[in-house]
């Protein structure tokens, strides 16, 4: 089965910062609000419709916006896809990211949706969990980290 992993828009907010902002997470910002309309074009060249494609969403804020912001409304809340938290520093992070490499806890999360992965053919989720998937799938695209507000295309 084909998935269109979508990453949220932009919040604005680094990594070690987002702790402030609650259990709901950063809102989108000015940036990753354009990001998540100008999805809706991309995912209408897909042959996607909009209004009635069933689509998984993290319970984060910015992957809610998102969906709706791309027009997306058939949408069902998904804890599986939520954030994934590497209990790692962001320094660690940031090394192995250089490095093209995924926390083993991302790995874990990763291979635990696949496990049990939604039914929906598209699923909004987060940076974290996507390079997790692609790695667990052996299907590393470019770049590494799926940009903000983009879309990929995975094999199940």
């Amino acid at each position: 089965m084909e998935i269109l992993l979508i990453r949220h828009g932009s919040t604005g907010v680094k990594r070690g910062e987002r702790a402030g902002f609650g259990p709901d997470g950063a809102p989108l910002s000015e940036q990753g609000i354009i990001e998540a309309k100008a999805l809706a074009e991309q995912l209408a060249a897909l042959g996607i419709d909009l209004a009635h494609e069933p689509t998984a969403v993290s319970p984060m804020l910015r992957t809610r916006q998102t969906a709706e912001l791309a027009g997306l409304r058939n949408l069902r809340i998904e804890p599986l896809i939520s954030e994934v938290n590497s209990g790692l520093d962001v320094q660690t992070v940031d090394a192995m990211l250089s490095r093209r490499e995924v926390p083993e806890q991302v790995l874990a999360a990763a291979k635990m949706v696949l496990e049990n992965p939604p039914t929906e053919r598209i699923w909004v989720t987060h940076g974290f969990l996507i390079a997790g998937l692609c790695g667990a799938l052996e299907q590393v695209q470019e770049p590494f980290m799926a940009d903000c507000g983009s879309i990929r295309r995975l094999t199940i």
